[in-house]
């Protein structure tokens, strides 16, 4: 009985973890996907603040000498406030992609422990409820056996009371 409450037992760690691994699995590819989103809404961005840099360029380079410094003041701040966005997007974005690599490594990882996990925990569980269905088993044959026990002493009794009998009428008698 005590083997069977520890197969019990065993069988439900191995569903507990089964369940939290199929858990992490499933947060860590939400996870990545929120990461590829902000990725591409990173890039996006990045390449916008690209193309408004370089027609700014293209228009002060297009002005002349006199006219450009006149309204080249403007243009030049505007230049800098772009190109600064410009760095702490490039800075984000980079940030954004390390961590995106990490979750792809650690979604791989999963991917990579997760079939073999799952294989490993189903031969646990046939091997548990093999042992389980043995130890029944050998529970009804213990039952049997008791019972047959049971029944050769009370044959036993009986032969033993008849005797006893049979000795109390000789010294009656």
């Amino acid at each position: 009985m005590n083997d069977h409450e520890e197969l019990a037992e065993k069988y439900h760690k191995l569903f507990q973890d089964y369940t939290r691994i199929k858990a992490q699995h499933a947060v860590l590819k939400k996870a990545v996907l929120k990461s590829l989103q902000d990725l591409d809404l990173l890039t996006f961005h990045n390449q916008r603040l690209t193309k408004r840099i370089e027609n700014l360029q293209n228009q002060a380079s297009s002005k002349s000498g006199g006219s450009w410094l006149v309204g080249g003041g403007t243009v030049k701040k505007e230049l800098e406030k772009s190109q600064s966005s410009l760095e702490a997007a490039t800075i984000d974005l980079q940030t954004k992609i390390e961590e995106n690599e990490k979750l792809h490594q650690q979604l791989y990882e999963i991917n990579a422990l997760y079939p073999r996990h799952v294989t490993e925990l189903q031969g646990k569980i046939q091997a548990l409820e093999k042992q389980n269905q043995d130890l029944q088993l050998d529970v009804e044959r213990a039952g049997v056996a008791n019972e047959d026990t049971i029944t050769l002493i009370r044959k036993e009794k009986e032969a033993t009371e008849k005797e006893l009998g049979m000795i109390r009428d000789v010294l009656a008698g």
